[in-house]
């Protein structure tokens, strides 16, 4: 297994109870009763030793959409094992019914971006290897409707630049 295996924190993510199930026991007909128990673990390979940080940029809500907590947070871009990550970190991410967060790579003209895919809590993102993160400097992440298609919704939660010169 790789290093960054060895490196997993086991968080415990959600608990949720599913109605309880009743079962026939018998001719005397007993009823046995249990609740059924799910525990969804939450599996980041945090930060390695062999991690090589490339940038470094703090994520503000500043000058975008509202929310009832004004959300903040930080980026890094890192190599680890030959691969490009960007490490996320946002606190007071925004929950909506119907709505999931997406996380992007943007161009410095805010015209040309990336998904990196759906938020899904602080941890490592994959960038792709086609994606040359000099051209895409700009960490988005955006309030999606789920029942919209896949361009950036123009509702951002947190945007930061990460200080990269063009083409690297």
């Amino acid at each position: 297994l790789s290093d960054a295996v060895h490196q997993v924190h086991r968080n415990v993510d959600v608990v949720h109870r599913l109605p309880e199930v009743a079962a026939d026991v018998g001719p005397n007909h007993i009823d046995v009763t249990a609740p059924l128990i799910i525990v969804a673990v939450v599996l980041d390979p945090g930060a390695s030793s062999n991690d090589r940080v490339l940038a470094s940029a703090p994520l503000s809500n500043g000058g975008l959409a509202s929310f009832p907590v004004t959300p903040s947070g930080s980026a890094q871009l890192i190599s680890r094992h030959g691969q490009t990550y960007l490490r996320l970190s946002v606190a007071d991410a925004p929950r909506q019914d119907g709505a999931f967060l997406e996380v992007w790579l943007i161009d410095r003209n805010i015209k040309g971006m990336v998904s990196l895919g759906p938020y899904n809590g602080n941890g490592a993102y994959l960038v792709p290897d086609a994606v040359n993160p000099g051209q895409f400097p700009v960490v988005d992440v955006s309030v999606q409707k789920a029942d919209a298609g896949p361009q950036h919704s123009g509702v951002s939660v947190v945007r930061g630049t990460l200080p990269l010169p063009v083409g690297t």
